[in-house]
Parts: C-alpha cells; sequence; structure tokens
C-alpha cells in the first residue's frame, strides 16, 4: 500500500490534524533578536567612542560588551530577550558612571595640582 493512499476519516482525523499543527506550531517559534538591542549597542559604542572615558573602567566595559553580546543572540524566549538587553543596559550605564567617577576625579587632581 501506499501512503499516498492512506486516508483518515472521523475522531482520527481530528487527531492526526491535531498531532500535525502542535508539531508544525513548535516549529515555527524560531529565536529572534530581541529588541532594544540594537539601540544597546549603539550606546556601547559611543560610550567606548568617547576619548575621556573608554579608556578609565576597562574592566566595566568588558563587561558591558559581553552583556551586549549576550543581549544580541536569537532567543526563542521574549522575556528572556528582554531581560538581557535589560542587563546589558544597567551594565552599560555603569561602565559610563564609573569612567565618568575617574574622569572628574583627574580632574580634580589636575586642578588641585595647578593650584598648588
Amino acid at each position: 500500500m501506499n501512503i499516498t493512499q492512506i486516508t483518515v476519516s472521523g475522531p482520527r482525523a481530528i487527531l492526526v490534524s491535531a498531532i500535525a499543527a502542535a508539531l508544525l506550531g513548535g516549529c515555527a517559534t524560531a529565536p529572534v533578536k530581541p529588541g532594544g538591542a540594537a539601540e544597546a549597542r549603539a550606546k556601547l559604542t559611543r560610550l567606548q567612542a568617547d576619548p575621556n572615558l573608554s579608556g578609565r573602567a576597562p574592566a566595566a566595559l568588558a563587561d558591558a560588551a559581553a552583556a551586549v553580546a549576550l543581549a544580541e543572540e536569537p532567543e526563542a524566549d521574549p522575556s528572556l530577550g528582554e531581560y538581557r538587553v535589560y542587563m546589558a543596559d544597567r551594565k552599560i550605564d555603569i561602565a559610563g558612571k564609573q569612567a565618568q567617577t575617574r574622569f572628574l576625579e583627574d580632574q580634580r587632581a589636575a586642578l588641585v595640582a595647578e593650584r598648588q
């Protein structure tokens, strides 16, 4: 018997259709790049390009870059993707504030030295 000759009717047809729909539906949820990941990358790039800040917090910038790379990975679970983008954004903010603090401390030290 050829497989194209098999016919299903009645309650079995409904069961076969439900199984086929479930299998196809499971394949339809492909991972997607989380929304906001591009904005996080742009924010990190601006921070890295700032000559006053880029070299002042290298460890925090490395953490932020790793978080952004993770946030850019396609994710099937939208809430996990949003969380990763949120964490990347916070790590960029932390790196920026640490770099700004060190920059201002350096400026203060230079002003104190100039005054004396």
